[in-house]
């Protein structure tokens, strides 16, 4: 009885904690539409260092472009495939998904696997600013969405 009531109470907690999450992911978008950041006319690039970065810092962020500016015109550079673990072709298909699911279409994502930038691995700033170059070049964006100077994870 007490593994089942145990049970019970996190099944209820994850519950809870999932309705709080889509509230304030909810929250966060309404916002993020209302200061009018991006307009239709907008092809913004999101730069991350590792898959599942665009979801744990940027959500909100993406939805709202991908509102205003349409599926085709928000871009995802994702500039390491996340395989510390090994995990590198099940988190490139993550990133996928996930990217789908805030409203960019998977044409629109891109995974640089350069040799210099391997997750674990300190990365060049240099190499950094090559790779977020050369996707630079491909598409008239308006604008670029990314970390701050110190980026995450140790990364430039």
């Amino acid at each position: 009885i007490l593994i089942l009531a145990m049970s019970l109470v996190v099944v209820v907690a994850v519950a809870a904690f999932v309705l709080l999450a889509g509230r304030l992911i909810h929250v966060l978008r309404g916002l993020a539409r209302e200061c009018g950041v991006f307009t239709a006319d907008d092809v913004v690039l999101l730069v991350t260092a590792h898959p599942d970065d665009e979801c744990m810092f940027f959500s909100p962020s993406i939805t709202a472009a991908s509102q205003a500016a349409g599926a085709k015109n928000v871009h995802v550079l994702c500039l390491s495939t996340g395989n510390f673990y090994g995990q590198g072709a099940v988190r490139q298909k993550e990133l996928v998904a996930s990217c789908s699911r805030l409203g960019v279409a998977a044409e629109r994502v891109f995974i640089s696997n350069h040799e210099a930038l391997q997750d674990g691995d300190s990365w060049a700033a240099d190499v950094v600013a090559d790779q977020i170059t050369q996707q630079l070049g491909k598409f008239p964006y308006t604008k670029v969405i990314t970390f701050d100077a110190h980026g995450v994870s140790s990364h430039p």
